[in-house]
């Protein structure tokens, strides 16, 4: 689930969320929020306590949309997240010299502060093979599926090529 800087700076964000995996019975590892480099770099204090906080729920973080932007390296370690999402830009540029080279040096940064790597745009088998050889750890895209309604999803998860 996708969350801007305003949404990240309200008051009542954790007891928001809190209160809802309450009313829902989701499980917090089911969860996770994704947020732009731009929105982590807003008020990097704030924003890091916030996050503790979110991240001590159980809630997963994700950097969305990296390598793109600041590619906010230094800033890294003081957040708690979980996984960066290699932007559908990068992705689409494959097998670019330019485009491998900054995937991997993303997966490396991931890998040596045991996040994971998940790879957006995903369009070709090509792509995602490149990628899986590269090490990103997750894919998605329209390889698999094109943005779906929640009512549709039944349908997609009992597909016999949902491995593909």
């Amino acid at each position: 689930m996708n969350i801007s800087a305003h949404e990240l700076g309200h008051p009542q964000l954790i007891d928001r969320v809190a209160r809802t995996l309450a009313d829902t019975g989701l499980a917090p590892g089911r969860l996770i929020l994704e947020l732009t480099e731009t929105t982590l770099l807003g008020d990097v204090d704030t924003n890091a306590h916030r996050l503790t906080d979110l991240h001590t729920l159980g809630i997963g973080l994700a950097v969305d949309d990296f390598g793109t932007g600041y590619s906010s390296l230094a800033y890294l370690p003081r957040f708690p997240v979980d996984e960066l999402k290699i932007d559908t830009s990068v992705v689409a540029a494959l097998p670019a010299a330019h485009a491998v080279a900054i995937v991997t040096g993303i997966v490396s940064v991931a890998h040596s502060s045991s996040l994971r790597v998940v790879a957006e745009g995903v369009q070709t088998p090509a792509q995602r093979d490149l990628l899986t050889a590269l090490g990103a750890d997750y894919a998605q895209g329209h390889l698999w599926s094109p943005a779906l309604a929640a009512a549709d999803l039944p349908a997609v998860w009992h597909r016999d090529d949902r491995d593909e």
